[in-house]
């Protein structure tokens, strides 16, 4: 069953993070409730239950840390995890230092055992960042940021390092959208067809990633067919109502459509990610009713949702195609400054990636205030 990680406070007013096993996002919530918990707050839906929340958890000291760790820069989670280490090891790093430090108070002559006791201390250091450099987050992070800039031959690189690492059902989704943003589409969405009735794997979770897919594969067309067949497998899921609602505003323009499905996400608790997908959708459509303005004010919202979230929940290249509607709002507004910064800021890895939806509007837009998109 899913695992979520959810903020809640109970009966006695405190507050605190913890993981629920539930079959959904709402027995878990509603089960909280039952026990008298109020504020509850969700941080992961069902479809990021491919992340083993309770080990990660365990490794990194409660949930508390857990839900930090997927705040935390990726600069910051480096450093820490480097501090963890070094703590972990103190009687390893301790007792050199202790030993160099006494004979240099007391001003004795160098010898071959302080050069031993150095070298002891400068390997165990060293396998210490070799640790931090090695691990499996680090290549899951190189292979998003490659994909993200279509660096496709570095991004089969980190796969291949998380070969032992990750599930198999995993690897074939990430295998899957890196065939497919090659240009093999047809072969990735073979490779997937294996877990179309894969045990544990809900139908609705598999049209889900069959979207991701097609969406790196530029078939627009089918990543939609594949939301409307996830809705008719699950009409109630949140992020199921999002994709949809997204594909429907962007691919065919149904605005009323969209609307109706975010509408009815809100009825139910949704998580981080979820939130953020709301506002960018809401903004995009305002942004097609010619509401810029308001469409403005969803996309604000939207960044503030994003502030210290972890990469690994939401990509670089979702936000940046959202950055492309906030032009498209700016242009509206006849903002050409703020179009022509938000531009720039985004426009380079959506064209490394032949962006074919958001980015040729946020062209036309700026072309719209007589700003040249090759030359802002």
């Amino acid at each position: 069953m899913p695992e979520f990680v959810i903020t809640s406070t109970d009966s006695a007013g405190r507050r605190a993070t913890d993981i629920y096993i539930a079959e959904t996002r709402d027995a878990a919530v509603e089960e909280l409730r039952q026990r008298g918990h109020a504020n509850i707050e969700l941080h992961t839906g069902e479809f990021e239950g491919d992340t083993c929340h309770s080990r990660l958890a365990a490794e990194l000291g409660g949930p508390d840390r857990y839900l930090r760790w997927r705040r935390l820069s990726r600069v910051r989670h480096r450093a820490l995890l480097l501090v963890r280490l070094v703590r972990t090891l103190w009687w390893y790093f301790v007792p050199p230092l202790a030993y160099l430090l006494i004979r240099l108070i007391n001003h004795h002559p160098w010898r071959p055992l302080d050069t031993i006791v150095v070298g002891i201390f400068i390997a165990g250091l060293m396998a210490v960042l070799w640790i931090v450099s090695n691990r499996p987050s680090k290549s899951f992070h190189g292979y998003l940021d490659a994909m993200n800039w279509g660096r496709y031959d570095e991004a089969g690189q980190h796969l291949e390092a998380l070969k032992d690492k990750i599930s198999e059902r995993s690897r074939c989704v990430f295998q899957s959208k890196l065939l497919a943003a090659r240009g093999h589409l047809q072969t990735a969405l073979t490779n997937w067809a294996a877990y179309e009735h894969s045990e544990g794997l809900p139908q609705w979770e598999y049209h889900l990633h069959r979207v991701e897919i097609n969406s790196y594969g530029h078939a627009h067309q089918s990543a939609l067919e594949d939301a409307r067949a996830a809705y008719e497998e699950a009409p109630s899921q949140p992020l199921v109502l999002v994709t949809l609602a997204t594909a429907l505003a962007l691919t065919e323009a149904d605005y009323d459509g969209a609307e109706r499905l975010l509408v009815e996400a809100e009825r139910h608790p949704i998580s981080t990610a979820e939130r953020f997908g709301l506002s960018a959708v809401w903004g995009a459509i305002a942004c097609g009713r010619g509401e810029y303005a308001e469409a403005l004010e969803m996309f604000t919202e939207a960044v503030r949702l994003l502030q210290g979230e972890h990469r690994t929940v939401l990509t670089q290249k979702v936000v940046n195609e959202f950055h492309m509607w906030m032009v498209i709002a700016y242009a509206g507004l006849g903002d050409a400054e703020n179009a022509r910064k938000t531009f720039r800021k985004a426009a380079p890895m959506l064209r490394a990636l032949q962006d074919d939806v958001s980015l040729p509007r946020a062209e036309a837009a700026l072309r719209s205030l007589n700003i040249d998109p090759d030359n802002c």
